[in-house]
C-alpha cells in the first residue's frame, strides 16, 4: 500500500480529496445508493467497512458484500466456497459471485 497510495491521485493529484478519499468527506448525505464489495483479504476492507457505516449514518442507502478470498476480480469460486442459500449471489458485474458472507 505504500507504493501504491502516492501513485493512486497521479502527481498532481490530492490523496486527501474526497474523490480519491470518499471516506475523508465532510457530508456523505445526499449521495446516491451505494455498493460496497469487500474482499475478506483487502489490506482496505476495513476502511470499506467504516465507509459504509458512515454512508448509512449519513441516511444513504448502502449494501456491503463481503467475498472471502483475496480479489473481486475473479469470478472463480475457491474449493469448498458455496455462495448464499436463499438467493443467487451476484456481483456488481452480474455474474455470479464467490461466496458473499455479509450484507
Amino acid at each position: 500500500m505504500r507504493w501504491y497510495w502516492p501513485r493512486y491521485p497521479g502527481p498532481h493529484g490530492d490523496p486527501g480529496h474526497p474523490y480519491a478519499s470518499p471516506g475523508l468527506a465532510p457530508d456523505l448525505t445526499g449521495l446516491p445508493p451505494a455498493l460496497l464489495v469487500l474482499p475478506e483479504c483487502d489490506p482496505l476492507r476495513d476502511e470499506g467497512r467504516a465507509y459504509g457505516r458512515a454512508l448509512r449514518r449519513a441516511g444513504v442507502a448502502v449494501r456491503v458484500d463481503e467475498y472471502r478470498g483475496p480479489s473481486t476480480a475473479s469470478s472463480a469460486r475457491p474449493a469448498g466456497c458455496r455462495p448464499r442459500s436463499g438467493r443467487s449471489a451476484r456481483s456488481a458485474t452480474g455474474r455470479p459471485a464467490p461466496c458473499v458472507t455479509t450484507e
